[in-house]
């Protein structure tokens, strides 16, 4: 099946102004695909994600709007074989150098704030600070903005790390005092988000059980018999509560049922 997909993915990229599919779909049915050795499944990554960022710098388009998914903490995972998380790796860091080379801000500041903020909020503290490691120079205001208000989301959760961080690099006392006082604004969706972005990581890029993959399947097999599509979601939204606890928190029926 790699072949296919590998195929389906290099037609996707042809078009000069690429829709969600490539970007989106394809990385996520590597780790279904069970005839795929680990490695095999990790080099396709690496091929999609490089390529996309080399070609689109990872944007592209829909009928409503422009959107870009950077994506370096996949290329980090398929690089290291792990989600732990690790430093930028060599690859990936190549494309932090690109942005600052380029003086591409716009490019700086979408990825500090669309992309690194969820895993440096979800657990990837130590990748995060390694991007940020390699921005700290940039002399932006937009970016030198970005940069303070997540490193002080940060320092809620991980207070040492962010301080050692901005002892270590040597950071003007205005820039720490800016991170200190900035009081982060976050609503109830950013902190769900969070915890769903490690979810997720743990569903599609970690090798989940059978047993998960089955459950995560009966959910979508009840879409069609739902009245609605907000009745699904709260059938959705029960069940994965229920798995992230390990137990019966609410009373959805279980697969095969």
């Amino acid at each position: 099946m790699l072949p296919l997909l590998r195929e389906l993915f290099d037609r996707a990229v042809e078009f000069d102004r690429p829709g969600p599919f490539a970007w989106n779909t394809l990385p996520r049915v590597v780790p279904l695909e069970k005839g795929t050795s680990f490695d095999e499944g990790r080099q396709f990554v690496i091929h999609m994600i490089t390529t996309y960022l080399d070609r689109f710098q990872g944007k592209w388009w829909s009928d409503l709007r422009l959107r870009r998914y950077t994506h370096l903490h996949l290329l980090c995972f398929a690089e290291a074989g792990d989600i732990a998380d690790v430093p930028l790796t060599r690859t990936a860091s190549q494309y932090v150098k690109k942005m600052v080379a380029t003086n591409d801000y716009i490019w700086m500041e979408d990825y500090i704030r669309a992309g690194l903020t969820d895993f440096a909020q979800g657990g990837y503290a130590r990748f995060a600070l390694s991007v940020l490691e390699a921005l700290i120079g940039v002399q932006e205001l937009s970016v030198e903005e970005a940069i303070i208000e997540l490193l002080s989301k940060m320092r809620v959760y991980h207070p040492d790390e962010v301080d050692d961080f901005m002892v270590v690099n040597g950071l003007k006392e205005s820039f720490v005092r800016a991170v200190r006082v900035r009081s982060p604004s976050e609503t109830i969706g950013d902190m769900l988000g969070h915890t769903v972005t490690g979810f997720a990581e743990h569903v599609i890029f970690a090798g989940s059980s059978h047993e998960l993959w089955q459950k995560l399947t009966w959910l979508f097999q009840q879409l069609p018999a739902c009245d609605s599509l907000d009745q699904w979601v709260i059938l959705f939204f029960e069940a994965v509560a229920n798995l992230i606890y390990g137990d019966a928190v609410f009373d959805a029926p279980p697969p095969g049922r």
